[in-house]
């Protein structure tokens, strides 16, 4: 996937290929739940990469980060966020535009074989949609098959996670992570 930057990610790229591309070292997740040594982070502008043992299984678009290239992590094409007619992700986009981008890339993605699914678990070509818009909340999230249950009793899958402002009058685009299930070794 090409960054704003010209500079190039992909899911499942080594953590060494990635610090010599940003010029800087990999410093382990400061989350509580992180693995020290197995998890690890990349800050860079706009961008946060995060890496799992190695590889890059998440790719965060942090404020400020304009999609100059629309996001296409995932090699099914009908998962990405590109450009469908005129409507395409962008910076400071508001919450309503987005969702009208997002009927938009439902339409493509069931014209390219996918469906919707509203509960279970996720087949190849399907994926879900939750959304939550309350006074702590404004956020978009796509699950995207398979799924893959793990032995805590939890549901992993490919996904989109899109979080708007909630503190403002018209909500607008805070950030836009893909993660990538095929990378994440938790509870494997």
């Amino acid at each position: 996937m090409l960054l704003d930057d010209g500079k190039l990610v992909y899911f499942g790229q080594h953590i060494r290929d990635a610090e010599r591309i940003f010029s800087c070292v990999a410093v382990d997740n400061p989350l509580r739940s992180a693995r020290k040594g197995v998890d690890k982070q990349i800050r860079a502008g706009f961008v946060r990469l995060d890496f799992d043992s190695e590889l890059l299984k998440q790719i965060e678009f942090r404020e400020g980060y304009t999609f100059k290239h629309p996001p296409k992590p995932f090699t099914e094409p009908w998962k990405n966020f590109v450009v469908i007619e005129d409507q395409c992700t962008r910076a400071g986009m508001t919450r309503e535009e987005f969702e009208s981008y997002l009927r938009a890339w439902e339409k493509r993605a069931q014209e390219l074989g996918a469906r919707r699914r509203e509960s279970g678990d996720l087949g190849e070509a399907e994926y879900r949609m939750t959304m939550t818009r309350d006074a702590f909340f404004n956020d978009v999230h796509i699950s995207m098959g398979p799924s893959r249950r793990a032995s805590g009793g939890g549901i992993w899958a490919d996904d989109w996670h899109v979080f708007f402002s909630v503190d403002q009058p018209v909500a607008t685009l805070k950030t836009v992570s893909a993660f990538c299930d095929q990378v994440n070794t938790i509870a494997r």
